[in-house]
């Protein structure tokens, strides 16, 4: 009905009458009716109790004596240390990744209070996600559930992003003034390559921004499983910021995670694969990866003086994009998760 979030599966809910759905699982059914036939124990739901702070305790008190962060990591991200063993797999023997709990749009099994709950109880089938039904009490199950529930990620959309004049430019990517700043998350993900949608592991994109009288800062933050600087065949985790330009050129701040390092380049709007690398690079970029999250802080003047750079001009909407690589997804070039146009804005007063 829903589909299958994270995957090219989408749902069929509104496409086709109640009778339709139940014919075409009943066909289903015949490629695997020995599937079908096992009879399996049916696992009470019923109303979840009301949300309490001794009940939000044992939830966490679940979380951590179930072990549930040597896979899912301390924040549910998906960057527990089990989860990246050569061992873990799934039943068919390919390797599988651990579930970034939260971001709740990627769950497959469901998002909500109740879908936390089945998946928590019944497990997930095929994967190293065992049942808890036996382990726990429903109290407990619930408790966990309503933890989880409280580690998901509440996105702030928007097409434009305002930045504030400040004094002086954050130097740290843990600066108490990136916290009191406005942000925007967009949706990114990848496009179709050769006409086949392309399943990126990076579906968020936190920005952030801020001004002074002579340079600009802005801060991307992402989640990210396990930081990769490439290697063993892959490619190092990687991003583009991307403005068009007075030269009618693209304008892009690359950043790799390889030597934690920017480079400017240029390229046209109709060949964003065909970079030109810039004589000289304005911007300074640095990046720090803690628990799941990176954050990459990008700083340049306001105004480089070369007709192939982006100026930021206050006053004016500043259109951007962003195209986000993960090394681990071997994603580079046209592979990637990318967004759509949005705006900066310097705010004036």
């Amino acid at each position: 009905m829903v589909g299958f979030p994270g995957t090219s599966m989408f749902g069929w809910e509104g496409k086709f009458s109640d009778e339709e759905l139940e014919a075409l699982v009943e066909y289903l059914k015949l490629f695997e009716e020995e599937t079908f036939e096992i009879e399996t124990e049916q696992i009470e739901i019923g109303e979840p109790p009301p949300v309490t702070d001794a009940l939000m305790a044992t939830g966490l008190d679940v979380f951590n004596k179930a072990k549930c962060w040597e896979c899912h990591g301390k924040y549910g991200r998906g960057d527990g240390e089990k989860g990246w063993q050569p061992n873990f797999k799934d039943d068919w023997g390919d390797k599988i990744w651990p579930t970034n709990l939260a971001h709740p749009w990627e769950l497959r099994n469901g998002a909500t209070l109740e879908d936390l709950f089945r998946s928590i109880s019944t497990g997930l089938d095929g994967t190293p996600m065992p049942s808890f039904a036996d382990s726990y009490s429903m109290e407990q199950r619930w408790g966990v559930s309503y933890y989880l529930k409280s580690l998901q990620v509440q996105r702030n959309f928007g097409s434009v992003l305002v930045l504030e004049k400040a004094k002086e430019i954050p130097q740290s990517h843990n600066d108490a003034l990136w916290d009191k700043v406005d942000f925007l998350d967009a949706k990114i993900e990848g496009k179709k390559v050769f006409g086949i949608p392309f399943i990126s592991a990076i579906t968020n994109m936190r920005v952030r921004g801020i001004y002074t009288n002579s340079q600009v800062a802005i801060m991307l933050e992402w989640m990210d499983k396990k930081p990769d600087k490439g290697g063993e065949g892959l490619p190092p985790d990687a991003l583009r910021l991307q403005f068009p330009s007075e030269s009618n050129l693209i304008n892009i701040w690359y950043w790799s995670a390889s030597d934690d390092q920017a480079v400017e380049y240029n390229a046209s709007g109709s060949q964003m694969d065909e970079l030109t690398k810039q004589e000289r690079t304005d911007i300074t970029a640095s990046a720090d990866y803690k628990e799941g999250i990176y954050r990459l802080l990008f700083i340049r003047k306001l105004s480089t003086g070369d007709k192939n750079d982006i100026v930021f001009t206050p006053g004016r909407n500043i259109p951007y994009s962003i195209v986000a690589y993960d090394g681990k997804n071997n994603e580079q070039g046209s592979r990637g998760a990318v967004s759509v146009v949005r705006y900066m804005y310097l705010k004036t007063s």
